[in-house]
C-alpha cells in the first residue's frame, strides 16, 4: 500500500510521548503515527492486519510445549522454535514474514536450522524435498489453482503462503490460525519422518499421514 510524506505541525512533548511510546513497542514514530489516525479513523492498515494475525498466532503455538517463541526481528515477522529429537536436540526455527498486498499471495514461511551436523542436513533437504512432493500430490487432487514454489537446500525450506481454500477473503484471526494449523502439521509430519529415519518407507508414510489429517481436518487450507 502506498505510503507518501506529509508535514505536520506538533507540540514537542507530544512527539516526545510517541518517540517514547514506539521505543517501547518496538516500531516507528511514523508507523506508530499511522496506526493511532487508523485506529481513531476505524481504518485498518496492513501493519494492524499484521499484528492481528501475529496475535492469534501466538496463541495457536501458546499452549504447544515444543514450541518456543523467538525475538522478532520486524513488525512483519514472526518466529519460533522447535527442539528435534535427533542428536544433540537440534532446534527448528520457523518464520513467517506477512506481506501488505492482497490475497491469495499473502506471505513467506522459512523453516532453518543452525546444525553443521551434515548428516542431519542431509536428511533435512530429504524430509523437505519428500513434504514438497506429498504436498504437490495432494494440491492436484484437491485442484488448488495456485502452484506452489519451493526453495530447499542446506537444511532449509520456504515456500509462499497462499490461500486456496477460501470463496471470500478469512479474516485475520482464520488466517492466524491456518497459519499455526500449517506449522503444527509441519513440524509434526518433520518428527514422524526422523522417528522412522532408518526405514525411509515408514518415514515418508508418517509423513504423508500428517498432512492427510492436516487436509481432513484443517477449514482453510495454505
Amino acid at each position: 500500500m502506498k505510503k507518501s510524506i506529509y508535514s505536520l505541525l506538533l507540540l514537542d512533548s507530544v512527539v516526545g510521548a510517541i518517540d517514547s511510546i514506539a521505543y517501547s513497542s518496538g516500531t516507528s514514530r511514523s508507523n506508530l503515527i499511522n496506526r493511532i489516525l487508523a485506529e481513531y479513523l476505524s481504518y485498518t492498515t496492513p501493519e494492524m492486519r499484521m499484528k492481528s494475525i501475529f496475535e492469534e498466532l501466538e496463541r495457536q503455538i501458546a499452549g504447544i510445549e515444543a514450541f518456543q517463541k523467538q525475538p522478532q526481528p520486524s513488525d512483519s515477522m514472526f518466529s519460533f522454535r522447535s527442539l528435534l529429537r535427533f542428536k544433540y536436540n537440534p532446534s527448528i526455527r520457523y518464520s513467517v514474514e506477512l506481506y501488505p498486498g492482497a490475497l491469495p499471495k499473502f506471505g513467506e514461511l522459512r523453516v532453518s536450522s543452525r546444525t553443521q551436523s551434515e548428516q542431519l542436513l542431509e536428511v533435512l533437504d530429504s524430509f523437505y524435498a519428500d513434504f514438497a512432493r506429498t504436498e504437490q500430490s495432494f494440491s492436484c487432487v484437491n485442484n488448488a489453482e495456485t502452484p506452489t514454489h519451493y526453495t530447499i537446500g542446506e537444511g532449509r525450506f520456504s515456500r509462499p503462503l497462499y490461500i486456496h481454500s477460501a470463496t471470500v477473503a478469512p479474516d485475520e484471526n482464520s488466517l492466524g490460525r491456518a497459519i499455526g494449523t500449517y506449522i503444527c502439521m509441519l513440524d509434526n509430519a518433520m518428527k514422524g519422518y526422523f522417528e522412522h529415519i532408518d526405514n525411509p518407507p515408514a518415514a515418508t508414510a508418517a509423513l504423508r499421514d500428517a498432512y492427510a489429517r492436516y487436509i481432513r481436518t484443517s477449514p482453510l487450507l495454505l
